[in-house]
């Protein structure tokens, strides 16, 4: 699990984590946050700051964790679909040394909503634990759509860095003419996730979300009666973390991005962009277009992070 062969000790390290003790063969002891045990593991969930405490009395102890900061909120938009939002950064670490001891743990925030018509969405706040930080979504960029120079939704925000050298970028939205123009020129281009970019508006509406980022160790279905069922099918099965927002439209919006990214809004049925999942890092969707002279639609806000910490046990 998690073998570096850049380190020759790596497999001892591995030996030692697949015991489930710590240094002088003691059960681990850790307290902090919702702890669940599943398959063999046990892990704890932070869905708000606080400290993992490790007291096993036996010194060090071997544990995976994963950082994920908060989603971007959704671009707003006046005539035109907002851009979707970047899902939070996503820091995945295997078979880590930590000593007995405090570590402490924060969460990063989710961006609010963007507070006014055509104004782009804010970003998601960093998440940190053991010095491991990772970076908050963008918000969805949006461009004022009375003018016929700036055009439409424009691009949805990047992601958050996480483990990648260079965050995922955002799709570009279309840029129609004027308020007037058809509904399928009014659209944003979808959000960044922390495992893949979002995808350009196209003819038939919003840009897609980027999808999360993989982290295997943590499945959604293990998290079952602990977390709330959205967290769990959107996370899924492979452990999906930090999905880009859809971008708004017209008439039809983007999907959102796998990993816990926002539905983007579309008129006339769906006005409003939807939230990122909570403690997903999901992105936000951004706004629907609408019709010239009547009210603007609101984007959603991004999900929070999460830190998850396991162990055998």
């Amino acid at each position: 699990m998690g073998v570096r062969s850049t380190n020759p000790l790596q497999p001892f390290i591995d030996d030692f984590y697949r015991s489930g003790t710590d240094a002088v063969g003691q059960a681990i002891s850790a307290s902090g946050g919702s702890t669940v045990s599943n398959g063999g593991y046990k892990y704890h969930v932070f869905t708000s700051s606080g400290s993992f405490v490790i007291n096993s009395g036996g010194g060090a102890a071997v544990f995976d964790y994963v950082v994920v900061a908060g989603g971007g909120s959704g671009g707003r938009q006046g005539h035109s679909g907002g851009g979707g939002a970047g899902g939070g950064g996503v820091s995945n670490r295997t078979s880590q040394i930590l000593n007995d001891g405090s570590f402490p743990v924060t969460i990063g925030a989710g961006g609010a909503q963007a507070p006014s018509n055509s104004t782009a969405g804010n970003a998601g706040s960093t998440s940190t634990f053991n010095s491991v930080s990772s970076t908050g979504g963008a918000g969805g960029i949006t461009n004022y759509n009375n003018n016929p120079s700036t055009g439409g939704g424009g691009p949805g925000g990047a992601s958050g860095g996480g483990d990648s050298p260079q965050p995922f970028s955002g799709g570009n939205g279309n840029r129609p003419g004027s308020c007037y123009s058809s509904g399928s020129e009014r659209s944003g281009g979808g959000g960044g996730g922390a495992g893949a970019a979002g995808t350009n508006a196209s003819a038939s509406g919003g840009g897609n979300g980027g999808a999360g980022k993989a982290c295997p160790q943590y499945p959604g279905p293990a998290f079952t009666g602990a977390m709330p069922s959205d967290w769990i099918s959107a996370v899924g099965p492979t452990g999906l973390f930090g999905g880009g927002g859809a971008g708004g439209a017209d008439a039809t919006a983007g999907s959102p991005g796998p990993g816990g990214g926002g539905a983007g809004g579309a008129g006339p049925g769906k006005t409003s962009g939807d939230g990122g999942v909570a403690n997903t890092g999901g992105g936000a969707g951004g706004s629907g277009g609408r019709t010239c002279g009547t009210s603007d639609f609101q984007p959603g806000a991004g999900g929070d992070g999460v830190v998850i910490i396991r162990y055998p046990g």
